[in-house]
């Protein structure tokens, strides 16, 4: 290949909700979409993901808003990549909610990034919203029910034992939930029966 023309990604493509032109003209911008470097369909996640630029674009910061009514925003470079601690994510769940997240496994859709394509993503980057703009199964590419992915919520980190939070939360299509244990209590549980949940406006 002599020569690839490559555009930054913007969240005015993908977001439902944009920053204001006023905003924009300030530097101002917003997490384009949270994910992990999977394919979901068909190959199973790496072990690692690895970022190595050879040229780093430069220019006047701008001003990352997280957009979601709390104010926060983080001056960032030019093309910045964030990662998170889905350790972190995981601890600081309340109690229920981490009930929920260890019974908790989510099934991708197939071909989960043409499934998503015609939707539009919440303003913090965090998922799609729910308006079921995503591609039925049947307008998908062929695809096989043995090729989908199935994963849970949380991942063991083999060394420390720890759980980690690690979900893709624009390409999930169902969440399985498992009941509680036997003789687990039930006070103030949510899904205390387990539950499958294949309309997400329910979560």
């Amino acid at each position: 290949m002599a020569e690839a023309k490559l555009k930054h990604p913007s969240h005015k493509t993908f977001h439902k909700t944009v920053v204001s032109p006023e905003d924009e003209a300030k530097g101002v911008t917003r997490f384009y979409r949270w994910h992990i470097d999977a394919a979901l369909y068909n190959l199973s996640p790496p072990r690692v993901t690895t970022l190595y630029a050879l040229n780093v674009p430069q220019g006047l910061k701008q001003f990352c808003r997280y957009d979601d009514g709390s104010g926060d925003e983080l001056p960032v470079p030019l093309g910045t990549t964030a990662f998170v601690s889905g350790k972190t994510m995981f601890d600081i769940l309340p109690k229920e909610l981490k009930s929920v997240a260890v019974r908790s496994k989510v099934r991708y859709a197939p071909h989960p990034y043409v499934w998503m394509s015609p939707a539009k993503a919440k303003s913090t980057g965090l998922g799609i919203e729910s308006e079921g703009l995503e591609m039925s199964f049947d307008e998908l590419p062929s695809w096989e029910e043995s090729r989908g992915k199935l994963y849970p919520v949380l991942w063991k980190n083999p060394v420390t034992d720890e759980l980690s939070f690690q979900v893709h939360p624009c390409g999930v299509a169902e969440l399985i939930i498992n009941p509680l244990p036997k003789g687990a209590s039930r006070d103030g549980s949510l899904y205390p029966d387990g539950a499958h949940l294949t309309d997400l406006k329910e979560v």
